[in-house]
């Protein structure tokens, strides 16, 4: 994303739980499905037993389940209370479920006869920054907020097997055991839990390439990166071995229980790292996640990657907040194709439909859009080690992660279809080009309550916050591939996400490529709405009047055809 911004803001943290959900994936996508009238499954975000098919309590439920004595640990399944949420304010009750696209379409693959791509030209959008995007030289980034875990690395195409180094603060391991950074398998205030012997014993017989990892991780890890907390515009850029270690450590199950921390109110605006929910009895697309997993962990032994990463939080400052009814700024450019996958579009800034804790249910039984990006990417999975939950005016940037896995399917139906060579060029860095950013909607136990003002103003900023570039020019106004944001199991309209979505893009001044898989109607409506906005050069604050004006009336005609209808009208005038 270029360069980090140096301004650093604080903000109270909020204890605001919002649900994450991995079962709603079952009933998405189908809006004649008797089963979409259904309550959705509840999330199990730390939750270390696997659910029924029937739903069961989640992490961050508004309602206290009733609790077991095996349920009284962070990692132990203990379910803690629920403090008011945003949600709350448009009365929302319940849990959160996991984002989800169109399931049939994904299962059986684009239909011929089904596809549809109109709009700006495709190649106009994925050719703004065809090659990974300028940055500036790791030596010159001078400011606190963006922390290197290697020396000054510069990538060279001729020398692609130069790995970075790790930064070596003193003599061997540095210990931070605090509220800043994360807390380390190998510090003395945890390694003291297990014997030396019963570790070894247990990690070099099962799995020594594995074990490795571990063992070194003093070696490759000497200080423990830093935590992105609430309120804080950095970054932690690290090689893709520190990351191989760090995850040795939570395949193994090695991270200390964050309720151990003196801060222990904190300690719940964290995911659990440790793959023990992975292990459990559950559905079986876990066992195909494990298998990505399995043969990430596969390809990096027999030849560790030497490329870097970065994981880097924003938080857009109110007095950025645009003033949507009063912006005169044209509807920006618009692709809409039913063909492609969100991953697949290259060249362009790619949405995860996230949980507002990052990664959502990877770890458990979720198998949808975010929870498989991170089973065939996981690198991102580090995420979840560093990164605290999100506000609404919070996204997260992932920069570099490499793909491993094929997979096909979705949801129920997911599979590991084998292993994937990941070709995408890198940047000066030594960062893959590809930047994905972690955005979380709202989940509507009630869907009538998302076209209340408030909660479409929330969807405005989280979407803006996602889409704005923090630099000028092509490195950092390249365009932005996204879809169905919410619109699974979290009950959003997909019609007033795609005009939210598309309204934030045009004020951030980046083209939008909306990949809906498999939804051809919406598409085509879509375009017709599109077509005749921009021939009319309408701005951004017409388009949110007419969102406001369809708040206020009774809503029976769809968000579509409410415009068409309000165009119609004014074109007669």
């Amino acid at each position: 994303m270029g360069c980090v911004p140096s301004s650093q803001s604080k903000r109270p943290k909020s204890d605001n739980r919002q649900m994450s959900a991995e079962q709603g994936s079952q009933r998405q996508g189908r809006p004649n499905d008797k089963r979409s009238n259904q309550t959705p499954q509840h999330p199990e975000r730390h939750d270390n037993h696997e659910p029924r098919q029937m739903p069961h309590p989640g992490k961050h439920d508004n309602h206290e389940p009733k609790q077991t004595p095996g349920q009284q640990e962070r990692f132990n399944n203990r379910e803690p209370k629920q403090a008011p949420h945003h949600l709350g304010r448009f009365d929302n009750k319940g849990p959160e479920p996991i984002e989800e696209e169109n399931i049939d379409a994904f299962e059986n693959g684009a239909q011929a006869g089904a596809t549809a791509s109109r709009g700006a030209s495709f190649e106009s959008i994925t050719n703004i920054c065809s090659q990974p995007p300028q940055v500036e030289d790791m030596q010159v980034i001078g400011n606190e907020n963006s922390i290197f875990m290697i020396e000054p690395f510069k990538y060279n195409p001729s020398q692609p097997d130069r790995a970075p180094n790790p930064i070596n603060v003193g003599n061997g391991y540095d210990d931070r055991w605090d509220e800043n950074h994360l807390h380390m398998p190998c510090s003395p205030k945890y390694v003291d839990a297990y014997s030396q012997e019963e570790k070894d014993r247990f990690l070099r017989v099962t799995l020594p390439k594995m074990c490795d990892l571990v063992l070194t991780l003093e070696a490759v890890c000497p200080q423990a990166p830093p935590l992105l907390r609430i309120g804080s515009n950095r970054s932690v850029t690290m090689s893709q071995k520190q990351a191989a270690s760090l995850l040795a450590c939570s395949f193994f199950c090695l991270f200390p229980n964050s309720s151990n921390r003196k801060q222990s109110q904190d300690a719940d605006n964290y995911q659990n790292p440790n793959f023990d929910r992975l292990y459990a009895n559950g559905p079986p697309q876990k066992m195909e996640k494990l298998k990505c997993i399995l043969n990430y962990f596969r390809r990096v032994t027999e030849k560790m990657p030497n490329g870097v990463i970065t994981f880097q939080r924003y938080m857009l400052p109110s007095r950025s907040y645009p003033s949507w009814r009063d912006s005169s700024i044209d509807l920006g450019d618009l692709h809409l194709t039913t063909s492609k996958k969100i991953e697949e579009v290259q060249n362009t800034l790619q949405a995860d439909f996230a949980n507002k804790y990052i990664g959502g249910g990877v770890l458990g039984s979720g198998c949808v859009q975010e929870e498989i990006r991170f089973s065939i990417c996981p690198e991102m999975l580090v995420s979840l080690l560093v990164c605290e939950v999100m506000e609404d005016n919070e996204c997260i940037f992932l920069i570099g992660c490499e793909q491993y896995s094929s997979y096909r399917g979705y949801a129920h139906s997911f599979q590991f279809d084998g292993d994937y060579k990941d070709t995408t060029p890198k940047d000066k860095w030594g960062r893959k080009w590809c930047h994905l950013v972690a955005m979380d909607a709202i989940y509507f136990q009630n869907p009538s309550t998302q076209y209340n003002m408030k909660a479409i103003d929330r969807e405005l900023i989280k979407a803006y916050t996602s889409f704005r570039p923090l630099g000028k020019g092509p490195n950092y106004e390249f365009g932005i591939t996204t879809g169905n944001w919410g619109c699974g199991a979290f009950n959003g309209d997909k019609q007033l996400k795609a005009i939210i979505q598309w309204m934030a893009a045009s004020v951030a001044g980046r083209p939008l490529i909306y990949a809906a898989f498999g939804d051809k109607k919406l598409i085509e409506t879509f375009y017709e709405i599109y077509a005749i906005l921009k021939n009319q050069r309408a701005t951004i604050a017409q388009l949110y009047d007419y969102l406001y004006q369809y708040s206020q009336q009774s809503r029976q005609l769809t968000l579509f055809e409410y415009i068409l209808e309000k165009i119609h009208e004014n074109s007669k005038l």
